[in-house]
């Protein structure tokens, strides 16, 4: 994808804070890992993506974390210090969505790892944009 304009940009940094904002509420309400889990993955590749945007690079459709991480640390080494992190979310994208042949049963504590680790992403972006 490539960067058309700033509202396209703006929107992928909108979607991520409504996803970030609706999984710390939900799991608050419901204690429900697997959504929080996932919602968790989606916020950090939206807020990724929105980065790419910023600085007009294009990126493949794809979900995996460390592709779009791997870009994105070519326009800011700093960015490198979350290659552990993305690991552990770019786990959350399957298997917390579809019930395949290996449920994962997620744990409270995973989600609110999970968690932690998007809002830490996404605040620690937006104040390089």
């Amino acid at each position: 994808m490539k960067n058309k304009d700033s509202k396209n940009l703006e929107d992928w940094f909108k979607k991520a804070d409504n996803d970030l904002v609706f999984a710390k509420a939900g799991f608050k309400e419901t204690k429900i890992p697997s959504i929080a889990c996932f919602l968790s993955q989606q916020v950090v590749e939206k807020t990724l993506k929105g980065f790419l945007l910023s600085k007009d690079k294009s990126f493949k459709k794809t979900h995996n974390l460390i592709n779009l991480l791997d870009k994105c640390v070519l326009s800011n080494e700093e960015l490198g210090k979350f290659y552990e992190a993305c690991r552990k979310l770019n786990k959350y994208y399957n298997p917390a969505r579809y019930p395949d042949d290996v449920f994962i049963d997620y744990t409270e504590e995973d989600a609110t790892e999970a968690l932690e680790l998007a809002e830490k992403i996404t605040l620690f972006i937006k104040k390089l944009n």
